[in-house]
């Protein structure tokens, strides 16, 4: 008789199961890296703060290149679902942009936006007014705007992560583009993978990009630890609350990436 096994013992996941049963101990598709990862993978790995709500999407859309997983922390108290009618507003990369634009004390003129922005009168119009609609943003006096306080938009950490069985620098170059929204950014591969992609760890500490090497019973190494910094462009990461308050965007309040 074998030894007991604890309850939550990495051997029942499902995705370890199905590797013992083909007999190997590597993953074989990027989607069994993925699933595994969101299974067993916790904040802490890449995160100090315990609390608040978070929120889980894929295939981000904030973004040049599709980050495979970005995770997200709002403070107690707060939560992208009350913006979730005006989803597809902050989403747009010209109204995002208006708001990054927009202060709440003082309005700007619609020449100041058009040379901040660079797109034409019409569009700028276009955007603001949808913005005046939507309550985030008021015309002071003839075109002149400044942003609503009451709408002011909820503090959010991000992390990406970009995830390749083997490729390390296609991994990290993509990796790279996320910095626009995203506090930090990982590159994910099987340990194995990822143990050969630490041997050019200069080359991820250069870019501030993270690694973590993942096997297949669950566990994660974080081998390069990035620093938290702001995001490159603040209306990405407004364009990253949009996708947050998208239907189908995982929500919880737990210690688990994704349970």
């Amino acid at each position: 008789m074998g030894p007991a096994r604890r309850k939550g013992d990495l051997v029942h996941s499902p995705i370890r199961f199905i590797m013992m049963s083909m007999g190997t101990t590597s993953f074989r598709w990027e989607s069994e890296l993925s699933r595994s990862f969101q299974e067993h993978a916790r904040p802490s790995l890449w995160t100090r703060r315990s609390t608040g709500k978070w929120v889980l999407a894929h295939e981000s859309t904030c973004s040049e290149g599709r980050a495979d997983i970005v995770w997200g922390r709002f403070e107690p108290g707060q939560s992208p679902a009350r913006f979730r009618e005006h989803s597809a507003l902050l989403r747009n990369p010209t109204a995002s942009r208006l708001l990054a634009a927009l202060r709440q004390r003082s309005a700007q003129s619609e020449g100041d936006l058009l040379q901040r922005l660079g797109v034409t009168p019409p569009v700028l119009r276009k955007w603001l007014r949808a913005l005046v609609e939507a309550g985030f943003v008021v015309e002071t006096s003839a075109h002149r705007y400044r942003a609503i306080s009451s709408h002011v938009l909820p503090v959010v950490e991000i992390c990406a992560f970009e995830l390749k069985l083997k490729d390390w620098r296609r991994a990290l170059y993509q990796a790279t583009r996320y910095r626009s929204f995203s506090h930090r950014v990982f590159v994910v591969m099987p340990s194995e993978s990822a143990d050969t992609a630490f041997r050019y760890q200069d080359s991820f500490r250069k870019a501030n990009i993270g690694l973590v090497g993942h096997d297949t019973t669950g566990n994660s190494r974080v081998l390069i630890r990035p620093l938290k910094r702001q995001p490159n462009a603040g209306y990405r990461t407004i364009m990253a609350l949009g996708m947050f308050s998208e239907p189908g965007v995982i929500v919880k309040q737990s210690r688990g990436m994704s349970q």
